[in-house]
């Protein structure tokens, strides 16, 4: 593996970060953005205050921590690149009464906000988003450290779902059902469900929000989202877009925090009458616990979580794209996402064509900043992942696996250069295995297993208990 780091990624990521100050993101609520430091982040802004009965403008618990706030680094530096404000649960309430303030009034009323009305206002936000795909992606890069390649695809991934739904709410007309009177029908006609709950994960900022938030927009619903901590930013561009677009204030609202009030956030959606749908994107755990949460005022929940997802050679397949198509799939993203394949099975005929071809194609992968021209990978999300991810090496190391190449944190300060050794680098391992618990695994680490027969591999692959994933 080669690493890269030059004076254009520098550039590139000074250009980046002035395009951010221009940009002065933060936090939208009923169509006002609340900035770091300008917002104190346990007490709500006097425009803010009727939204709510008079007295709770402000989180008791946590009236000693008003300048709140968190960074946001660039992984593969470790520098801040930003700073949002880490919003209390006085702001989730405000946001939820904006949500449905407008859904009542204005967006979840065919009379305000008739199909083609909210088919216009979909197609325009697809197109600015479109036309800042660069700004897009070069925010994308900086804050998540994914391939600017890749974050170029994914605002393209991202507008697909705007335009998408936009052209699906011109074609929900109902359905008319046969009647057991027999000589009746019955008409079926869709509502909006009302206020909707959004939790979108780091892995596709972008793109995640643009998924639930364009559904729930077509629709006719009004949406409370919060953003990933580790990266915010471009889902916020995408948010502003929105209301460039002409999405009402309050029918939109985009909330930032860390991972304490992450926490927060999910208990106040899932209390919440208001609230009547809750989708979410993200790990097993915590999606159980919001499902649970989210019982007792049975309330409508949507749920992507974690897989094990495979990727499977048999003897029969042809070995060159087969090879290219492992390490796509796998180190896309630095192999943190849910569509990545967590296990390699390899036919028994074809294992000594498939793995040393596997492992030098690993090896002449670019290892760097994401916004240098020709790097494929760039660092993992934080270093807590780096962590969680050299865990599970060790562990399968005991357990008995063969390292056929050997990457990891350590290797990365003798391959990068100096400018990205305060990064969350993990370089690619490939280990050879033959037993694993089942568990869901995200990071830059490949599993090989050999197998005979296809009954057997189907028995295999569905014996996970997260799932074959995509």
């Amino acid at each position: 593996m080669s690493s890269a780091f030059t004076d254009t990624a520098a550039s590139s990521i000074a250009k980046t970060k002035e395009l951010l100050k221009t940009l002065q993101l933060g936090a939208l609520i009923n169509g006002e953005w609340l900035r770091y430091p300008d917002t104190n982040s346990s007490a709500l802004p006097p425009s803010l205050t009727p939204l709510l009965p008079s007295g709770v403008s402000s989180d008791k618990e946590s009236e000693g921590d008003a300048s709140a706030s968190f960074a946001v680094t660039d992984p593969a530096t470790g520098e801040e690149i930003y700073r949002l404000p880490a919003l209390g649960p006085v702001y989730t309430r405000a946001a939820i009464a904006a949500a449905e303030k407008t859904h009542r009034e204005e967006w979840g009323c065919e009379r305000t906000a008739p199909v083609l009305r909210r088919h216009h206002v979909l197609l325009e936000w697809e197109k600015l988003v479109k036309q800042e795909k660069e700004n897009l992606a070069h925010i994308m890069t900086l804050e998540s450290g994914k391939p600017l390649a890749e974050s170029r695809n994914e605002v393209m991934y991202a507008a697909s779902f705007i335009g998408w739904f936009a052209e699906q709410i011109r074609r929900e007309n109902g359905v008319i059902i046969p009647s057991p009177a027999g000589d009746k029908t019955m008409a079926a006609y869709r509502q909006p469900v009302g206020v909707c709950a959004l939790i979108t994960p780091w892995n596709f900022p972008a793109a995640m929000l643009t998924r639930k938030a364009a559904a729930a927009l077509a629709a006719g619903c009004c949406c409370v989202c919060k953003v990933p901590h580790d990266a915010p930013l471009s889902a916020l561009y995408v948010a502003k877009l929105a209301e460039k677009a002409g999405v009402p204030k309050g029918a939109l609202n985009v909330l930032t925090t860390d991972s304490a009030g992450s926490r927060r956030f999910g208990d106040e959606v899932c209390r919440s009458e208001v609230v009547r749908k809750i989708s979410f994107t993200g790990s097993t755990a915590v999606g159980k616990l919001l499902m649970r949460q989210a019982t007792d005022t049975v309330k409508r929940v949507s749920m992507e979580l974690g897989g094990n997802a495979p990727f499977i050679v048999f003897e029969d397949a042809n070995i060159d794209q087969a090879v290219q198509a492992i390490v796509a799939c796998k180190f896309r993203g630095a192999g943190q996402t849910c569509v990545c394949a967590n296990r390699v099975y390899i036919h028994r005929d074809v294992w000594d064509q498939v793995v040393p071809a596997v492992v030098k194609l690993v090896r002449e992968q670019i290892v760097g900043h994401g916004l240098t021209h020709g790097v494929s990978i760039g660092p993992v999300i934080n270093h807590r992942a780096v962590n969680s991810i050299e865990t599970l090496v060790e562990n399968a190391v005991e357990k008995g696996a063969k390292i056929l190449l050997k990457g990891g944190p350590n290797a990365k300060l003798k391959c990068l250069p100096e400018e990205l050794s305060g990064g969350s680098f993990f370089l690619p391992v490939v280990l050879d295995c033959r037993a694993f618990d089942g568990h869901e695994e995200q990071g830059l680490k490949r599993r090989k297993y050999t197998a005979k027969r296809k009954r057997e591999m189907a028995h295999i692959v569905q014996a996970e208990i997260f799932g074959p994933g995509f």
